[in-house]
């Protein structure tokens, strides 16, 4: 049986998701941070590491977000879904943003080759 994590409220979840959704990258990082820090459980570790790796490749870099979705994406596929968030979904989205980040070079010396894909999470309260 999975056991789903206590957060404070699910009005603090629904809040870092609204800002993720809203392309408030850094507010979402920071209230899925406060959860981390509570709960230290790796699924929200991935959480924040996705809001910072979006964050920084709207800013312009690279490879720091190339590490971070690839630990992203290696946390959601071995962790079990406790929060409701559709993580399928998300690693759909989590692939295509992957796609796009070039495999070599650091930020400054490379850009994406065009905009970068809509990342949207999905949570059922």
């Amino acid at each position: 049986m999975i056991h789903r994590i206590r957060i404070q409220t699910n009005n603090d979840l629904r809040r870092a998701v609204q800002h993720f959704n809203g392309g408030e990258w850094r507010d979402a990082l920071l209230v899925f941070e406060q959860f981390w820090l509570v709960e230290r459980r790796d699924e929200l570790k991935a959480y924040v590491q996705l809001s910072n790796a979006v964050m920084q490749l709207h800013d312009g870099y690279v490879s720091s977000p190339r590490r971070l979705m690839q630990r992203v994406f290696q946390i959601l596929t071995t962790e079990p879904a406790t929060l409701g968030i559709d993580v399928a979904q998300l690693l759909r989205a989590v692939l295509q943003v992957q796609a796009i980040i070039p495999h070599e070079g650091e930020s400054g010396e490379v850009s994406l080759l065009g905009p970068v894909p809509s990342i949207m999470i999905v949570w059922h309260a």
